[in-house]
């Protein structure tokens, strides 16, 4: 399972998530990594990933 962190939002020439996730093709999220507030969201996103991961593993 592959999912992408967007972390350089601040930039002037950077993309938006969703341009990063569609060119990538896959699951991407923004992070602003000196905000302590996205950290239980990032917990989410990587468990959400971990599960979704093991069930397609066990449906193979």
């Amino acid at each position: 399972k592959v999912i992408g962190i967007a972390n350089k939002q601040d930039l002037p020439t950077a993309l938006t998530p969703e341009r990063v996730g569609q060119i990538l093709g896959i699951p991407t999220y923004e992070l602003v990594a000196i905000d302590i507030s996205y950290r239980d969201r990032l917990i989410q996103i990587i468990r959400r990933a971990i599960l979704e991961g093991k069930a397609e593993a066990k449906a193979a």
